[in-house]
């Protein structure tokens, strides 16, 4: 099969890529990497961070900087761990942000 379909619209050919994007992969090969859900959700997060901030810089012609997305992602880690410490569930704030925490916290 291509791995393209055509779709008419009006006199314009589109063509569609049936590949799957970069989220499905992930969440298909989790099995293999041996990552829960709730880490395929943490990378969909980080993902989706990174690309608010990459649309905030859109028109500009400076770089976009790293400490930008760290610091989002600092943000989204405290509502995180504040709404898991009230529903008293902290080990999966820990199994879904350990790895991030541990970085911050050591690096």
């Amino acid at each position: 099969m291509d791995k393209y379909n055509n779709i008419p619209q009006k006199s314009t050919q589109y063509r569609v890529a049936t590949e799957p994007c970069v989220l499905h992969i992930v969440y298909n090969t989790r099995r293999e990497v041996g990552l829960s859900a709730q880490q395929i959700l943490w990378g969909t997060l980080a993902l989706i961070t990174g690309c608010m901030i990459v649309l905030r810089h859109w028109k500009t012609k400076n770089t976009i900087p790293f400490n930008e997305w760290w610091a989002e992602m600092t943000k989204i880690t405290n509502y995180e761990q504040l709404i898991f410490k009230l529903n008293n569930r902290q080990e999966v704030f820990w199994e879904i942000w350990g790895p991030y925490m541990n970085t911050i916290l050591n690096g």
